[in-house]
Order: C-alpha cells, then structure tokens, then sequence
C-alpha cells in the first residue's frame, strides 16, 4: 500500500471505517460488505497510501446502492442431498455411537422445524505480506442467510487444502453453535446441517472413513469434522464455487460475481432476488455428491462448474 498516511489522513480512515462498520453490522446488516468491512477494520489504527481511497470507495459503493436488505425466505434450499446413514455408520465404527450432545434443559420444541444450512470456502494465502489466509462461513435458516463471516485464519496454510479444512472446521463450530442456539429457544432441529463447500478434496477426507490424515497441524479439525457428522450433527457436501454464497466472503470479486451473490442473498428496492435458492444443486451436483459417497472421484471434478437452475 506503500508509506503511512499523512497526519490527520489515519484519522480519517478510522472515522469512516467505524461509519462503515455502524452502518453496516450495526444499524443496516449489509452482508454484501463483509469483507470490506474485515479487510479495513485490520489497518484502521495504522492505514497506509491508498486505505482512504478505498473507505471513500466502500461509501461510494453504499450510496450507489443504498436499498439492498435482507432477504427473508423460509423456504428449503431445492436438491440438497439427504443425509447418507450408511456414510454416518461407517464414521460411528471410528467414532463411537453416541448421538449429539443435547442440553437436557432446553425447551420443549414447538412449530415446525427450521433448516439449518452453513457453506463455507477460503482463499488461500490471501494476505501479500503474512501469506495468512481468509475464511468465508454464511449460515442459512431456510433460504435467509442469518450470519456471514470473514476472518483470516490464525496459522498460515501451508496448501489450499489446509485452508479448507480450517474453514471447514470454522463452520462446523458455528453449525453445531446454532443448532445449539435453535434448540434453546424451543425451536425444533431436525437431521443433519448440511455443510456445503466447493473443494472436492477437503471433503472427501472428512467423508470417507478409509481417507487418513497424518498431519497434526490440521488433523484436530479434520476429526472434529468427521466426528460432527458421526453424531448427525452435520453432513459435508460438494457444491460448484458458483453457488458458494461463501465466496462472497473471502475474496475480492468482479462486479459481475459480486452481484450475481448480491441477487441470491439480498433483496433490492424491498424486491425479492432474482436467483434466491435457485439451482444451488442442480442434477449435475447431486450426481456429484453421490459420487463423492461412494468414494468415486468424478470425471473433470477438478474443472466442475455448475448451471444456475430455472
């Protein structure tokens, strides 16, 4: 970013950095700026050249488009696969059979129940300086994103494999933390959160019970993990990058990009969007999940990209 800010400039971009914040996370919750909000806030006390054009950026950005809202649907994700027992059997022969921990002192559950869904990703190596890189988690209860996330991880991967699997082990915590949550306020959770993610290695790992890992620096959360999902709390699912709304979260994107996750998460104007929930799985996805359970690696896994549904 090149030298500090001149006096008084540090200021400034804390100023509009706290705006940012308040208007943001606090008053108006604009998930589409999370990762705004957490690339500013690290170099809020010490900006250099180049921060206060980007704050003046992000308000630019919100007086741009100052009517994106919070989209409320209670309605299912279409096509997510159900949870696989016999996946869940095999992981409890490691594992053991107990069930997910239950708090004997929460409510009896009334209504009907919620659908909790998470999707997580990273963006390995983001930072230039620290190589450290970034966690994106948005979670869902029905097709309404009620938490996002982006934090940069507090090791520094050694592979995009073992950002993954921080991330995924990130967004098991929060899923087993609001099922939890749910729970304690007499809402009832039925079945497995599934936890969707768009790197097909990091969730074979912790899929397939057959698949080991050794090193230690990520094996307690690739336990965690497969141990989540022994329990029934959680189920690891592929999903193309283009419908990981948690890529949103981890990365700097195009206009095109940017947009395309605003029009499936947020409302503009007081409108539903456009593509809310739509073809998050497609056929195509959920022929690649069943290939995944059966430990199959699928043709061009690699170079997958999925279809926006109708």
């Amino acid at each position: 970013m090149g030298r500090n800010q001149q006096e008084g400039k540090g200021d400034e971009v804390m100023v509009l950095t706290l705006h940012i914040l308040y208007t943001t996370e606090i008053h108006f919750i604009r998930y589409d700026l999370t990762m705004a909000n957490s690339s500013l806030s690290r170099f809020a006390s010490e900006p250099r050249e180049g921060h206060l054009a980007m704050a003046v950026g992000v308000i630019g950005y919100l007086r741009n488009f100052p009517d994106l809202g919070i989209a409320i649907d209670p309605r299912d994700f279409p096509n997510i696969p159900p949870f696989d027992e016999n996946q869940r059997e095999s992981l409890r022969s490691e594992y053991g059979t107990e069930e997910e921990e239950i708090s004997p002192n929460d409510p009896v559950p009334r209504g009907r129940p919620l659908t909790l869904t998470v999707m997580t990703d990273s963006d390995w190596a983001h930072d230039s300086v620290t190589r450290r890189s970034i966690s994106g988690v948005a979670v869902f209860i029905g097709r309404t994103m009620v938490y996002a996330k982006a934090s940069r991880q507090t090791g520094i991967a050694a592979s995009s494999f073992s950002a993954e699997m921080a991330a995924g082990r990130t967004a098991s915590q929060i899923a087993r933390g609001f099922r939890n949550a749910l729970r304690s306020f007499g809402i009832k959770v039925e079945g497995p959160t599934p936890i969707l993610g768009d790197n097909l290695g990091a969730i074979q790992n912790v899929t397939l019970l057959a698949s080991p890992l050794k090193a230690r620096h990520t094996s307690i959360g690739y336990h965690f993990m497969r141990e989540s999902q022994a329990v029934g709390a959680t189920s690891q699912i592929k999903v193309p990058g283009p419908s990981n709304s948690s890529d949103f979260f981890t990365k700097s994107n195009s206009t095109e990009i940017h947009h395309r996750h605003v029009d499936s998460i947020m409302t503009r104007g007081g409108r539903l969007p456009p593509f809310l929930g739509r073809g998050l799985l497609g056929l195509e996805d959920v022929q690649l999940h069943n290939d995944l359970r059966s430990g199959n690696k699928p043709a061009g896994a690699r170079t997958y990209v999925g279809k926006r549904g109708n």
